[in-house]
């Protein structure tokens, strides 16, 4: 069953964002990882939440996702992210029987 990062970004430093966005993609690649929405503004229709950017991210299963999340490679790159920009991010599964 896939699973999904939701992830809402505030970026400050936008140059080192692209270094993050450069590294992390690849090692996105090696997890099966795919974009599904990539910094797009946000509409918000209802709620209190307003997020700035939102990116989804599907991986093939929540294991991989976490895999990834605690691999020597992504924690090698995260800090140019933490650095560049705040974030929120959440990790969820697909419904049983969405394919």
């Amino acid at each position: 069953m896939a699973a999904y990062f939701v992830i809402d970004l505030d970026i400050h430093d936008a140059a080192g964002f692209e270094a993050y966005a450069h590294a992390v993609s690849a090692i996105l690649e090696q997890y099966g990882a795919r974009y599904l929405v990539r910094r797009r503004p946000v509409e918000v229709l209802e709620g209190a939440w307003h997020p700035n950017q939102l990116t989804v991210i599907r991986f093939p299963s929540r294991e991989r996702a976490r895999a990834f999340y605690e691999s020597a490679e992504f924690r090698a790159v995260v800090g140019l992210r933490w650095r560049s920009a705040r974030t929120n991010l959440v990790l969820v599964d697909e419904p049983q029987g969405a394919d």
